[in-house]
């Protein structure tokens, strides 16, 4: 089996930030409806302040988006094997599903394989009739 406890940090990092971007947009479209009432009401130094607030915010919301995600699970899983359009049915999570055996297709060297994806705690192995294979590379 093989370790990708540093895949899943990654990925749950990833759903820290997508978590946080949603709230800063969120909040930012809110500061600029403030800085739209407050500019009907004819402030507009007020309204100017929660703009540039609400353009902070939003700027932040997008550097959070634009941080690198990590690849999906079915992509590490192919990355680490050595297979292509991997499907394994995990539901979708961000980070590895909880211990035990999940159906998997791939395809190797251009046929269609069915096995199954094993999770133990941080570590993963790929099988296929029971036998495990080895890693292509290091996850």
């Amino acid at each position: 089996m093989v370790d990708l406890s540093v895949w899943e940090q990654a990925a749950r990092a990833a759903r820290d930030a997508d978590i946080l971007s949603v709230a800063a947009g969120a909040l930012a479209v809110g500061i600029a409806l403030i800085a739209a009432g407050l500019i009907r009401r004819g402030r507009t130094a007020g309204a100017c302040a929660a703009l540039v607030a609400a353009a902070v915010l939003a700027v932040g919301a997008h550097g959070l988006v634009g941080a690198q995600a990590p690849r999906t699970l079915s992509a590490e899983v192919g990355h680490v094997w050595g297979v292509s359009r991997v499907s394994c049915d995990t539901g979708f999570s961000y980070g590895l599903p909880d211990d035990g055996s999940y159906p998997c297709s791939w395809t190797k060297d251009g046929k269609t394989v069915k096995g199954a994806l094993r999770i133990k705690g941080s570590k993963a192995g790929l099988y296929v009739d029971g036998k495990a294979l080895k890693p292509a590379r290091d996850a």
